[in-house]
C-alpha cells in the first residue's frame, strides 16, 4: 500500500472535572427581641462613715470601803455632830469609799443651807411687809409715826427691859404692826398718867397708877 498514511492513534483524554464548590445557603439568625428593661431604684450609694474606734478601757481603781470614815462637816455648817454619825452610818450601808462618804455630807450641808437661805428670804419680805404696813396704819402710821414710835420706846424700855428689845429686833417682830400699836399706847397712857396725876387724888387718896407703880415720877 502506497503512500498511506498512518493512522495516527488518537488518544481522547478525559476531560478534567471542575468541581464547584457550593456555596452553604446563609440562613440568617433569628432576631431576638430582648424583654423590657424592668424599672430599677437606682442603687443608693452609702455615706462615708467615720471609722468609730471602740473607747479605750481605762483602768479603774479599787474601791476601799474604810473600816471607819473620817468626814467633817464644811466650815460654817449649821449641822449638829449627829449628822455626821448618820452620814457614816448610811454610808458603811451602801459601802461606799471616804470620799463618797464625804460627798454625800457636803451635798447634805448644801441642801439645809439653801433651805434655811429661802426660809430667810421668805421671812425678811414678811418683815418688809409689816414696815408698810405700819406706814399704811391710821392710828400709828403716816404723821403720827414718830409719837407711836417714841411712845413704843418708852414702854419697852420701862416694862420689856434689854433682853425683850434684842428678841423682837432679832425675829423682825419689833415692826409689827400691832407690837408697835401695844406698845405705842401703853407709852401714851403713861404719858397721860404723868399728865393729868401729881400721885394725889381730892382727899389725899393715891391714884391706881401709883398704887402698881410706885416709883414712877
Amino acid at each position: 500500500m502506497a503512500n498511506e498514511t498512518p493512522a495516527v492513534e488518537t488518544t481522547t483524554t478525559p476531560a478534567a472535572t471542575i468541581e464547584t464548590p457550593v456555596t452553604p445557603a446563609v440562613t440568617t439568625p433569628p432576631v431576638v427581641t430582648p424583654p423590657a428593661a424592668a424599672a430599677t431604684t437606682p442603687a443608693v450609694v452609702p455615706a462615708a462613715t467615720t471609722e468609730v474606734k471602740p473607747p479605750v478601757e481605762t483602768p479603774v481603781a479599787a474601791k476601799v470601803v474604810p473600816e471607819a470614815y473620817d468626814i467633817k462637816l464644811p466650815e460654817g455648817s449649821g449641822l449638829d455632830a449627829k449628822v455626821v454619825e448618820d452620814a457614816k452610818a448610811y454610808a458603811k450601808s451602801l459601802g461606799l469609799t471616804n470620799e463618797q462618804a464625804q460627798e454625800l455630807l457636803n451635798k447634805q450641808d448644801g441642801t439645809v443651807k439653801s433651805f434655811a437661805l429661802a426660809q430667810k428670804a421668805e421671812y425678811d419680805a414678811k418683815v418688809e411687809s409689816w414696815k408698810t404696813q405700819v406706814l399704811a396704819d391710821k392710828e400709828i402710821g403716816g404723821d403720827n409715826l414718830p409719837v407711836s414710835v417714841e411712845m413704843a420706846k418708852r414702854a419697852l424700855t420701862k416694862f420689856g427691859g434689854e433682853t425683850l428689845t434684842k428678841m423682837l429686833d432679832d425675829t423682825g417682830f419689833g415692826n409689827h404692826p400691832e407690837v408697835i400699836r401695844a406698845f405705842a399706847r401703853i407709852g401714851k397712857a403713861m404719858a397721860e398718867d404723868k399728865i393729868v396725876s401729881s400721885g394725889l387724888q381730892p382727899g389725899g387718896k393715891k391714884d391706881m397708877s401709883a398704887k402698881f407703880y410706885p416709883n414712877q415720877k
